[in-house]
């Protein structure tokens, strides 16, 4: 059964205290998908979220697809699909990880249709004003 949680971010203080709140509830195997515009923030709170579970040097993979950070329990992979208009050639490399025990974050996860896990956490992000968001959050979809 799906819940929706409304959570409304005023600045990047309080999406970084969201996600170090949100990552205490990850776990090995865990997949989280990131959806929303261009710019609402998607990828600053993917970089949080790993931060939160101790992972440094964290940066956008959007130019290589994936990026792989160790924190303090978990290996995280970071998918950014936007440049994808279809998985191509990597589907099978997509769909191995996913059933790894790593914690995957997608952004742009619609390209991978299919392939995701139905019991996933879905993060919607709306812009709301300049530093302003309303997330809204999924945790089956």
């Amino acid at each position: 059964m799906s819940t929706d949680k409304k959570i409304e971010i005023k600045d990047e203080e309080a999406m970084k205290e969201f996600a170090a709140e949100f990552s205490q509830d990850l776990k090995k195997g865990d997949v989280v998908e990131l959806v929303g515009d261009l710019g609402s923030g998607k990828t600053f709170f993917a970089r949080a979220l790993a931060e939160a579970l101790g992972a440094e040097k964290v940066s956008s993979p959007s130019f290589v697809i994936k990026n792989e950070y160790f924190g303090n329990k978990l290996r995280i992979l970071h998918f950014d699909l936007y440049r994808l208009t279809e998985l191509g050639h990597i589907k099978d490399e997509l769909a191995e990880d996913l059933s790894s025990d790593s914690l995957v974050i997608i952004e742009w996860g619609d390209s991978a249709k299919g392939i995701l896990p139905s019991d996933r956490y879905k993060i919607y992000f709306k812009v709301t004003g300049e530093n302003s968001r309303e997330l809204t959050v999924n945790d089956y979809s």
